[in-house]
């Protein structure tokens, strides 16, 4: 596969040039602008080889999207293991140190930027997600679903909801359990809170 081919530009042409010809690619062969048939599958297949060719180039010839390199599916299923513990700082560790950066490596840190409250953050990388493998029910939800003002993604194991900014449990409920179970400790001797 040339990579340059696939995004019409030269080998020769900056990275402004070629960050153009991918997103003006993406704009006339994005599925959401064909009816169902074969023309949306036409450009289904057409956007895949776009965004594998443009992280080709991204990448210096490196890995695609289509190709994820030996330890690719492991480590990006421990990083939903470490996601799903909370552990956000060391799935993100994880994805920093790969070089497959596909749309499941977009979905997953956009994951991790939901559910540090950055929501702008999120929704991007929802998005490139989304455009880089449209066919995908996990990243299409992710993307509609923040796309809702007022309404973020949550990210469950085995089920995609959103949550009203209203419901749930907030950080000032949060702190009062824990003054409340620090109070309960300190009656019956024990001490949940140790300050310096």
């Amino acid at each position: 596969m040339d990579p340059y081919q696939i995004l019409e530009v030269s080998p020769n042409a900056s990275k402004e040039e070629i960050r153009t010809a991918y997103r003006n690619l993406v704009k006339k062969y994005h599925p959401d602008r064909y009816p169902e048939g074969p023309q949306r599958d036409f450009a289904t297949e057409k956007i895949k080889k776009i965004n594998a060719a443009y992280d080709m180039i991204q990448n210096g010839g490196g890995t695609t999207s289509q190709a994820g390199g030996s330890n690719a599916g492991a480590d990006f299923a421990r990083v939903r293991q470490l996601i799903q513990a909370n552990n956000l700082t060391a799935a993100a560790h994880i994805l920093d140190g790969m070089t497959v950066r596909n749309a499941q490596w977009y979905y997953l840190y956009g994951v991790i930027h939901l559910r540090r409250g950055w929501y702008d953050n999120a929704r991007s990388c929802f998005e490139r997600a989304y455009q880089m493998d449209p066919g995908n029910s996990e990243y299409a939800n992710a993307y509609r679903n923040t796309q809702q003002t007022g309404q973020p993604y949550s990210y469950t194991n085995t089920t995609r909801q959103t949550t009203s900014t209203n419901s749930g449990c907030c950080s000032c409920d949060l702190c009062t359990t824990l003054l409340c179970m620090d109070c309960c400790c300190e009656c019956m001797g024990g001490d949940l809170f140790r300050c310096c």
